[in-house]
């Protein structure tokens, strides 16, 4: 039992620090300035975007109250601020890494939307990603492509432009899922890697206990000498049985849970382009957004630099 739990023990300590690896970085959104654009609109896209990001668990987002309370504090007027200089200044107020500036502007019956990313250290945008779209009520789902575009940058230590439309995974990420919960936590699922690799410790556990003990109420009741009282071959019997059982059901739920994390692994948490997120909640996607872009003319475009 003592080596067991050192196991147990040191699968933690592997899960612990591939949590902590996974740094997260300190972005402050400010809100994207509208340009014959609603104030109320503009203040939405920035409320999705935020929210999205808050979602996917890579970053430390500031709280709007917050930032909120120390611009008004200092004089600040978030949707005036859309140069990096202003975004630096800002970034230094609210001690953020990064900055999220941009703007929305009105063409015709369509819209573009700049969003930027401003690195508070290097006092420059960094990354950038594109999306589209042609009407107000495809809002979220610009979000939501952007939101992934952003992520898919830190997780695959891109410092270019991420490409949308394909669905490139990142180096290492399904080997990592042999251990179950180190691929959740390499994508930034923090709790659910912890679930996964709980419960996995955890059935792991008993299936080998029950294992163990199995095998001692096995030898138990073969070593029983010729001429033992009935009741108690019988009981020995039924202990041997009863072990038997348990054994079973805790290797069956043991590997359960192994299988559940593969399929956690290989459909849910699997890292996917924005264009890959987009065309499965419905949006008007074609090979890229680029492409897209040539081809449908005047269309919402959502756009944003990173680099970490």
């Amino acid at each position: 039992m003592r080596k067991l739990f050192a196991v147990i023990i040191l699968c933690i300590a592997m899960a612990g620090a591939e949590v902590r690896a996974q740094e997260r970085v300190s972005v402050a959104v400010l809100n994207i300035r509208g340009v014959n654009v609603s104030k109320i609109v503009a203040n939405a896209m920035t409320d999705l975007i935020r929210s999205e990001m808050v979602k996917k668990g890579m970053f430390t987002i500031v709280e709007r109250g917050q930032m909120n309370e120390i611009l008004k504090e200092q004089g600040f007027q978030q949707s005036g601020c859309t140069d990096e200089a202003c975004a630096v200044k800002v970034g230094k107020l609210l001690s953020a890494q990064k900055i999220m500036i941009g703007e929305m502007t009105k063409v015709g019956n369509s819209f573009l939307i700049t969003v930027r990313i401003v690195d508070v250290g290097k006092g420059a945008s960094e990354f950038a990603a594109s999306e589209k779209t042609k009407s107000l009520d495809d809002l979220d789902v610009a979000g939501v492509n952007i939101t992934e575009k952003l992520t898919q940058s830190i997780l695959r230590g891109n410092k270019s432009p991420v490409v949308t439309g394909g669905s490139h995974v990142p180096a290492g990420y399904y080997f990592k899922g042999i251990v179950p919960g180190l691929a959740q936590f390499s994508t930034g699922q923090t709790p659910k890697g912890f679930i996964y690799s709980g419960i996995f410790l955890l059935t792991g556990a008993v299936a080998v206990y029950s294992f163990i003990d199995y095998k001692d109420k096995k030898r138990a009741y073969d070593d029983l000498p010729q001429g033992t009282a009935q009741d108690i071959f019988d009981e020995k019997y039924d202990d041997y049985k009863v072990a038997t059982n348990i054994a079973l059901y805790s290797g069956i739920i043991w590997g359960a849970a192994y299988i559940a994390n593969w399929i956690d692994v290989l459909f849910i948490s699997r890292p996917r382009t924005a264009g890959m997120r987009a065309m499965e909640i419905g949006a008007p996607v074609g090979y890229s957004f680029a492409w897209e872009k040539e081809r449908e003319g005047a269309g919402m475009k959502v756009s944003a630099w990173m680099r970490f």
